[in-house]
């Protein structure tokens, strides 16, 4: 599609959207009628599958990070094209940076063609050293008075141009004109066609940094790139016929297949809308909403693939300046040292006003979509807030939420939990504390052991009591926002959340306090759909894919998950961690494993690119395409799970252990992730809740069954009891009674004797190599360290047991 249909496409879709807004707060004050196709989530053929209308589809999703534009780096005719659009901010793909970062003085040379102006002020550019300091840039403009060549030095810190050049200069759209940028010392010039655009000298000359082609409100291509030391030594070269992309930011600079190609349809994205960030529409307190940037985006979108649906998603936190305007509903984080600070990033998930706010947004969002001739090709929503959009207050290593809202809502629970003062009393062990008076509690209680890694249910009780009502909130603020888009949609489309991390509790503090223990409640909720989540980090390349949610429980609530399938590849810049493959062997088989795992699972997936093109190359694409025909083909096969093994995690029994890694590390995230991810044989992850509703299994491995009341012991003896199954306790099952901790527990529910020793230690076995063939000893159980915490710093200190 041409530019001129493209800018026809937007117009269009702005006058479908353009009701009459005489009240900026309530652009749409009545709800508007839902159009297009209705999506649903139904079972079929033994497991949950997305349907539109009437017909299934294997949910196989494309997440290109920079897609929503016309912004993509590519090579044509032996040089680089970069486009920056103004109607795509902030998702314009305006520059490409090396990865390579150069030092000392340099002199930097390239080809540049302005070709296309997007807006007043456009023009194009080379820039080095770009580095936190600052930046020299060099390069062609529309000045004020004409065209103009320019040399700027420009301060990062204070985000001001500290000097600035500029020389008459007659360049024109579509010539090729040669720029030099000399950095020598404290001299600074700039060269256009061998004519002199200034000269100056810096003090503080910047040294050390990258090098960046960068249009601006432009098309612009450039070649012949170099940059020379000081000596004149050519360091890095770059002509663009042999593509090398690990040397650019990781965008692959040739032109390959893109998902529309292999036969994805499906679409998510961030910058599709939300209150903050990104995809920032919510604006002001006096104009709250602006929806046009949406349009845009979409137009987009459907000027790359016109067969595109979507799925967007919502990001729900609020602006600075809303936590500015209201610190009483902002989360307040303490450290172990009891320091605090006021606000942080988020609202606090309790907030009344937050959630009025949010829903008012989403609400309005929603409606504006329906008004739009794009509207029926929204799938659904996925709702995001707080860290990630993972509804987690923070991956930070704080301790949750200690503001003014969230405490009022923590006695508002307690009040409806215990109904009157002296139950309260009598619970806690306080005959002094009231609903009025109750306290969230301190980091230092979080922390407090009464039995090693254990909290007494007693002794503890308020701390048990939070972290229960902590869960609890999480979901209800979650439903409250699914339930919006129901009602706005008319039950048409489907609800995606992230929630559940369970399996997966390794770090201090984040997992214990990410609220994500009230699985049981999400996976039930009629307003939620789908359940997102992703396989960890460190368990990559080499490694295992599993989820780090009882991805299992999902389809027995007749729920479809989705996986975020967000490989580092080798296509990006090598220096990302996070489990990055080096080869494109390795990223063909990474995807591989990864299919294999989501297809085995039922579940829906997108391949998220988080830089520019990670995917983009003809064999990955390739890859994917067959792996979707597969998965399509999967639709008319039995579904059914078959695996004969159940791992069963326990999200309130995390609720009775302190905030440490020390035991639930090994326990959870290395006994599921390293040792029953290789057992062999098949097996299914399901959340304790779930026992019941779970087809017989003939092994049962419970991981941290700490606590189990009378209704979880009943359906443990019926379920495990029959059909020669066996049981893998792995540790203190029963352990935590509402009466206090006593091996008793441990006894009534194994039937094995259990002496409790009165010190602490640590069990490691080892299988040593006895084979002829060399095999390596395996080690398993406890990695033999423990960690302790400094209260001043609130940062772990590892010893050696």
């Amino acid at each position: 599609m041409s530019n001129m249909s493209f800018c026809w496409l937007c117009l269009a879709i702005l006058a479908a959207a353009d009701p009459a807004v005489a009240d900026s707060k309530l652009p749409y004050p009545e709800p508007v009628s839902c159009p297009g196709s209705t999506y649903q989530v139904r079972m079929h053929n033994g497991a949950p599958a997305l349907f539109i209308d009437d017909t299934p589809i294997y949910p196989t999703l494309a997440h290109p990070q920079h897609w929503a534009q016309p912004g993509y780096p590519r090579i044509r005719d032996g040089a680089i094209t970069i486009t920056d659009q103004p109607a795509n901010y902030p998702y314009h793909q305006k520059f490409l940076q090396t990865t390579q970062q150069f030092h000392g003085g340099i002199t930097i040379v390239a080809d540049l063609i302005v070709r296309e102006k997007h807006g007043s002020g456009y023009g194009a550019s080379i820039v080095a050293p770009a580095s936190r300091k600052g930046y020299y840039v060099l390069g062609l403009y529309d000045g004020k008075s004409g065209p103009v060549a320019r040399l700027v030095k420009y301060n990062t810190p204070d985000n001001s141009y500290e000097k600035q050049m500029e020389q008459p200069f007659e360049w024109s759209e579509g010539t090729a004109y040669h720029l030099r940028l000399e950095i020598n010392g404290k001299t600074i010039a700039g060269y256009v066609d061998g004519q002199s655009v200034g000269r100056f000298e810096d003090p503080e000359p910047i040294q050390d940094g990258h090098v960046k082609l960068q249009a601006y409100l432009s098309s612009a291509s450039f070649d012949n790139v170099r940059v020379k030391d000081h000596s004149g030594k050519v360091v890095f070269e770059e002509n663009f016929s042999t593509p090398r992309p690990w040397d650019w930011n990781g965008t692959p600079l040739q032109d390959s297949k893109d998902f529309k190609d292999v036969g994805i349809h499906l679409y998510t994205s961030v910058g599709w809308g939300g209150m903050y960030g990104w995809s920032g529409h919510f604006v002001s307190p006096e104009s709250k909403y602006d929806f046009r940037k949406i349009d845009v985006k979409f137009a987009h979108m459907l000027d790359r693939d016109p067969h595109g649906r979507f799925l967007p998603r919502v990001y729900l936190q609020p602006p600075k300046w809303w936590l500015d305007a209201h610190p009483d509903d902002a989360m307040r984080f303490q450290r172990l040292n009891d320091s605090t600070r006021i606000p942080y990033k988020y609202a606090s998930f309790t907030s009344k006003l937050w959630i009025e706010e949010a829903s008012q947004f989403l609400r309005q969002y929603i409606r504006h979509l329906n008004s739009t001739s794009y509207g029926e090709r929204i799938i659904g929503f996925t709702l995001m807030n707080g860290g990630g959009g993972e509804w987690v207050y923070s991956f930070e290593p704080f301790f949750f939420d200690y503001g003014t809202s969230n405490l009022a809502a923590y006695r508002r629970w307690l009040t409806g939990r215990y109904k009157n003062v002296d139950s309260l009393r009598s619970a806690w062990g306080n005959p002094s504390v009231d609903f009025n008076t109750a306290e969230i509690p301190t980091p230092a209680d979080k922390t407090r052991t009464y039995d090693f890694e254990f909290r007494d249910p007693v002794k503890a009780r308020s701390t048990t009591d939070y972290m229960k009502f902590h869960s609890e909130s999480v979901v209800e603020a979650i439903e409250a926002l699914a339930r919006v888009v129901k009602e706005e949609t008319d039950g048409k489309k489907i609800v995606i959340g992230f929630y559940g991390y369970l399996p997966y509790v390794n770090r201090f503090p984040k997992s214990l306090e990410s609220g994500h223990m009230g699985f049981d409640r999400f996976v039930e909720s009629p307003h939620i759909d789908c359940v997102g989540s992703l396989h960890p980090y460190e368990y990559r390349k080499a490694g295992v894919t599993l989820s780090t949610t009882p991805v299992d429980s999902t389809s027995l609530q007749g729920k479809l998950f989705f996986f975020e399938n967000d490989p580092r590849t080798h296509l990006g810049p090598h220096n990302l961690g996070l489990g990055q493959t080096l080869t494109k062997f390795d990223t063909l088989n990474e995807l591989k494993r990864n299919f294999a795992y989501y297809l085995s699972k039922n579940s829906g997936l997108w391949y998220m690119d988080w830089g520019n093109g990670w995917f983009h190359d003809d064999e990955i694409m390739d890859l994917i395409g067959k792996m979707k025909q597969l998965a399509d083909a999967s639709l008319n096969k039995d579904r059914r799970k078959n695996d004969e093994i159940a791992v069963i995690v326990s999200g309130r029994s995390y609720d009775f252990l302190r905030n440490s890694p020390n035991l639930v590390y090994d326990l959870s995230t290395r006994q599921i992730y390293e040792e029953i991810s290789k057992i062999g044989a098949p097996f299914g992850v399901y959340h304790l809740e779930a026992l019941d509703k779970m087809p017989d299994h003939k092994l049962y491995v419970f991981i941290n069954a700490f606590y189990l009341t009378d209704e979880n012991k009943a359906v443990i003896d019926a379920k495990v009891k029959r059909n020669n199954a066996t049981v893998l306790w792995m540790y203190a099952p029963g352990y935590v009674k509402d009466q206090g901790l006593s091996t008793k527990g441990i006894e009534d529910i194994t039937g094995i004797e259990i002496v409790r020793l009165g010190y602490a230690g640590r069990v490691t076995a080892r299988a040593n190599a006895t084979l002829s063939s060399g095999l390596p000893g395996i080690s398993w159980g406890n990695t033999g360290t423990m960690s302790t915490y400094d209260a001043e710093k609130a940062s772990p200190v590892t010893q050696k047991s």
